[in-house]
């Protein structure tokens, strides 16, 4: 072979020789970038806002998102109140979604924003911070910058300017009524249990003066009703007169002999305060009948028949001679006895 050959074959075997080793190189600078890439790619930060235009005082929303495997801990940004002349109304929680092999998890947050200036402003990037478990230290990622775009109202300047309209007279709905309502009904009721509490304390701190007769307070009673019986008030049509003159002489009777606020009393607070006394239940059952057909007759305007004015009458008798005391009773069934 010549010289000149072999010169050329020469040249072009260091020729190949320095192509495999840049080849060898560029490979291996693939490879490291490749595998860097892969690593940077396993947490994916971005921040989108829903528009970037809206008109001054107008309110939209910028959504923070975060892609990460499950072994990553995540550091969301502090978001300050006012980005430039943005304001920031409102950041709300954090919401986590797992993918279906729980292997990756999704983290987003969505941020209220608004602006009260017309112009351009930017959003400088996001630094999120994110650890993963068996790497020491503690690596950042940045999103990109945003710009927000905030316009005026536009406003017609050939028309003439117009007197302000004045408030418009809405109706309030039943709903709007019922929590007023309700209050005031539960301000009532309330009204009424303090009202009836301390009238019965003030019953029961004033008590009764204690009467002492000049002869058994049942005889008294007793009494009173037979000259009511000869007046025959109901007979001539005085139902009203007729029922509250028998309410008053047993309301009487009951303070004397128990020593109850009767006369001041209500039909129902009456037969709570003989609930402390050993009375018969049928004795309790007629005065329950004469209290409240009087209070009937007083105050629904009831016209009772006959045989009802006469119950009423036969009642009082019944109740006095049921209550009177003990040892009266007994004596006088001794004597009967005898």
């Amino acid at each position: 072979m010549l010289p000149k050959e072999i010169m050329e074959l020469s040249c072009i075997r260091d020729i190949w020789s320095g192509m495999r080793m840049k080849v060898f190189l560029l490979s291996l600078f693939l490879i490291h970038f490749s595998l860097f890439l892969c690593s940077a790619q396993d947490v994916k930060v971005s921040a989108k806002a829903d528009v970037n235009t809206i008109r001054i005082g107008e309110q939209t929303k910028l959504h923070l998102k975060v892609e990460a495997p499950a072994d990553a801990k995540i550091k969301f940004p502090i978001i300050p109140d006012t980005i430039t002349k943005i304001e920031i109304l409102n950041r709300a929680k954090i919401d986590t979604v797992r993918s279906a092999d729980g292997k990756q998890i999704s983290y987003e947050q969505a941020v209220t924003i608004t602006a009260f200036d017309s112009g351009y402003y930017p959003i400088p990037p996001f630094v999120f911070q994110y650890s993963r478990v068996g790497k020491e230290g503690t690596d950042s990622l940045m999103t990109e910058a945003l710009l927000f775009s905030v316009r005026t109202v536009p406003v017609d300047t050939t028309q003439a300017i117009k007197e302000l309209k004045p408030p418009l007279d809405i109706p309030l709905s039943f709903m709007e009524i019922l929590p007023y309502m309700l209050i005031g009904l539960a301000v009532i009721i309330l009204i009424i249990v303090i009202v009836m509490f301390v009238r019965r304390q003030n019953r029961k701190k004033s008590g009764v003066k204690v009467f002492v007769p000049s002869r058994p307070v049942h005889e008294i009673a007793l009494e009173e009703l037979r000259k009511l019986e000869a007046e025959k008030l109901w007979q001539a049509g005085n139902y009203k007169k007729y029922h509250s003159a028998i309410s008053d002489i047993i309301r009487t009777y009951i303070e004397r002999r128990f020593s109850i606020n009767a006369m001041e009393s209500v039909t129902d607070e009456i037969l709570d305060d003989l609930k402390g006394k050993t009375l018969e239940a049928l004795a309790k059952e007629k005065l329950r009948y004469i209290l409240q057909t009087a209070d009937l007759v007083k105050f629904a305007k009831l016209q009772p028949i006959a045989s009802e004015n006469e119950l009423s009458l036969a009642n009082a008798y019944a109740f006095i001679e049921m209550t009177k005391p003990q040892h009266i009773q007994k004596a006088e069934k001794k004597e009967e006895t005898i």
